[in-house]
């Protein structure tokens, strides 16, 4: 079964909004706010709302994705 573009853009668009999410919480110890993961992420609040209730379904998505591990050659 393929995708349809809406598709891929949707979950490319909640894969950035998580990856913002994560920068944020490194660079502001765990200071989490959709100001800030917005504002990293690059798109306004409706868009962020597309993809999230708010703050509350946002953690629960980054408990739940796995987090990428990037490996540095020997």
């Amino acid at each position: 079964m393929s995708q349809t573009t809406e598709q891929v853009e949707n979950t490319d668009a909640k894969a950035a909004i998580l990856a913002a999410a994560r920068t944020v919480m490194t660079r502001d110890g765990g200071n989490l706010t959709i100001r800030a993961v917005c504002a990293e992420a690059g798109i306004d609040r409706p868009e962020f709302s597309q993809h999230f209730s708010g703050k509350v379904a946002l953690m629960a998505a980054l408990l739940a994705a796995p987090v990428p591990v990037f490996q540095q050659p020997l």
